[in-house]
């Protein structure tokens, strides 16, 4: 592979990726800032300790979520601003069953066994 052909696949696949995570970050910037009362939320088992780098770690796939046997991750919807579609637990709703496939399953390393 000679050095242009390298350098259009590079630029090709990067505008690939771009345009993919353009949703998310349209998503995540047009969601409006409201107050999240910190007493009812947690966050998942695993999760970052400092809350700001947990919300840039997680990428909002929904994994965690659908994994969970109870059902007790919810996701911060059009309230959470920057937090939209961050994964958070209710206890007084439901509480979990320490099963940790949530930590199993995350792609990143916001939440880590």
């Amino acid at each position: 592979m000679k050095r242009r052909g390298f350098l259009q696949w590079l630029v090709y696949f990067s505008a690939l990726i771009a345009s993919a995570l353009m949703p998310f970050a349209i998503f995540r910037s047009t969601t409006p800032v409201a107050p999240v009362n910190p007493r009812q939320h947690l966050r998942p088992p695993g999760a970052i300790k400092d809350d700001d780098a947990f919300v840039a770690a997680c990428i909002g796939c929904g994994l965690c979520g659908e994994v969970c046997p109870p059902r007790c991750i919810k996701f911060h919807s059009r309230d959470g601003g920057v937090q939209a579609n961050t994964p958070y637990i209710n206890p007084e709703q439901k509480a979990r069953i320490l099963c940790d496939k949530c930590m199993e399953v995350c792609p990143t390393e916001a939440l880590t066994e």
